[in-house]
């Protein structure tokens, strides 16, 4: 759609606007409290176990979370709730919560994060770093719908970062998915690699609104120096180290691998098919890693600090894992499938589920294979050489997928439910049941 690129071409590049008049606060003075971490995001997964890491890195950080609450202590409630919910809360971990976690009660899709003039300064003066963790990730969802959270949220970190002299450093999450899935020989995509002319190959709503996202950020970063990291994050995966860790709702490596433990089978065809190999970044790794970089960043002695203002593929480093090694360990012995005998077998699962909402779940994968290109696409090569650096000599461990691990990830797996809400919205490109339609948005 033309129109639509142009549309996202000119929300790239509208971030630097927010710029030109863009008042600032004086921090050149020494700040001689600990650091201080402004955290978005905390009650999501990516969020909540990078709230968790920053508390325990030896930065010895406080931390203000933005969240979105009717008051500090509903706030505080919900984050609790959250780390309760994917086995992140101890005592330990509670005692830091009360005595170095500071809520605050916004939202990144308006402008200064919702806060009150007050609080935005305070937050511009006492801040030492922003840790942008906050997104809607719905690949159910038209651009619009995700536009004010993922494009605007970025918008508001650019301003938050630049409110200040000197500037505040800025870690930013973007997505490897910014790059489409490739057509052809199987690509290597580079960490200093531009996105900018993918952006007619994104077909979903979230890797748009993501790739909009991740040009904002770039160019503001060209146009003022501000100092940003963007972190291109791969699939997130349970943790490797924890047993009780499990996937996030709404991640679709876990609709994938359910589906295939429905079928007993996996895809095995010559070559490496997007669907033939997984690329898995588990989350204690991506956590880890985050709070390691934003000690590199306010560490003015650290040498690694002069590479950290560029941009990272947070993602397993090595190759992906080939779907047959995943389906060997399937309880009963699996079924070598055709990329045919696996779109069918989804359409039938839509077809024969026992309720609206699993048959659009199972739809939703199906419209993802047309949506995301997937048929005939290659699983791209991600070089991680930069991030190789940042860890190097560091605590944070490289995953490794030992069986165990692998058999977890399986047995956890969850179809991805669709709600009603989406599956009675036109614009979410579902096929209800089951049957893709190029020609309308939903199947009735």
């Amino acid at each position: 759609d033309p129109e639509l690129w142009e549309m996202l071409i000119k929300d790239a590049d509208s971030g630097c606007l927010l710029l030109e008049e863009q008042p600032k606060i004086d921090r050149s003075v020494e700040n001689k409290h600990e650091p201080s971490i402004f955290l978005t995001g905390a009650t999501g997964h990516i969020g909540a176990h990078t709230l968790v890491s920053l508390l325990e890195s030896e930065g010895n950080f406080s931390v203000i979370a933005l969240v979105r609450a009717t008051n500090p202590l509903e706030g505080e409630g919900l984050v609790m709730k959250t780390l309760t919910s994917y086995g992140l809360m101890n005592e330990s971990i509670e005692a830091a919560i009360k005595s170095r976690c500071t809520v605050v009660c916004g939202d990144i899709s308006r402008t200064h994060l919702d806060l009150t003039d007050e609080e935005y300064w305070n937050v511009a003066k006492n801040c030492s770093c922003i840790v942008h963790c906050a997104a809607m990730v719905k690949h159910q969802q038209p651009y619009f719908a995700l536009k004010n959270a993922n494009v605007g949220g970025a918008k508001e970190v650019i301003r938050l970062s630049a409110s200040s002299t000197p500037p505040i450093p800025l870690m930013f999450l973007s997505t490897i998915a910014v790059f489409r899935s490739w057509n052809g020989d199987v690509k290597r995509f580079y960490e200093d690699d531009d996105a900018t002319a993918e952006v007619k190959h994104l077909k979903s709503g979230y890797t748009q609104s993501k790739w909009v996202a991740e040009q904002l950020v770039r160019n503001a970063q060209k146009a003022t120096g501000l100092p940003i990291s963007i972190f291109r994050v791969g699939v997130v995966s349970p943790s490797t180290s924890r047993q009780n860790s499990a996937w996030p709702k709404g991640n679709l490596m876990s609709s994938w691998l359910a589906a295939f433990r429905t079928m007993g089978g996996f895809l095995f065809e010559d070559g490496h098919g997007a669907l033939e190999s997984f690329q898995m970044t588990p989350i204690d790794f991506v956590a880890s890693t985050l709070a390691l970089a934003t000690e590199v960043a306010l560490d003015l002695t650290n040498k690694k600090r002069e590479s950290l203002w560029g941009t990272f593929h947070l993602c397993s480093p090595g190759h992906p894992i080939p779907s047959f090694v995943v389906g060997s360990l399937l309880p009963q012995p699996y079924k070598r499938l055709s990329f045919d005998e696996f779109y069918n077998a989804l359409i039938h699962l839509a077809k024969t589920s026992p309720s609206k909402e699993v048959a659009a779940s199972y739809g939703m994968l199906v419209n993802l294979i047309e949506s995301y290109e997937i048929r005939g696409a290659k699983t791209a090569m991600f070089d991680t050489r930069r991030l190789n650096g940042l860890l190097q000599g560091s605590k944070v461990t490289i995953p490794f997928f030992s069986e165990d691990v692998l058999e977890r990830y399986m047995a956890s797996a969850k179809i991805d439910m669709v709600t009603m809400e989406d599956y009675e919205n036109k614009e979410a490109n579902i096929a209800i049941d089951g049957i893709p339609d190029n020609s309308i948005s939903a199947v009735e």
